[in-house]
């Protein structure tokens, strides 16, 4: 039985690497934001002599507005 053909593939346009660089770029930005969030969390919980919880709602409040301005 013969093999069906297949199309010849063609490499990716720049329009497509382009689109690839934009979203790479956006996920960074994202996981970089986060990890400063985490990271200014220590002085926070000092300087306003909060528990974890507190610290927690610090946390969850930026990442809710994050998530909705992302939308």
């Amino acid at each position: 039985m013969p093999e069906p053909s297949r199309p010849a593939e063609t490499p990716p346009s720049v329009r497509q690497w382009l689109g690839l660089v934009a979203v790479a770029l956006g996920v960074a930005l994202i996981v970089v934001d986060i990890t400063i969030v985490n990271v200014i969390l220590a002085p926070i919980i000092e300087d306003l002599s909060i528990g974890s919880s507190e610290a927690q709602w610090i946390q969850e409040s930026y990442a809710i507005t994050f998530a909705a301005l992302l939308l």
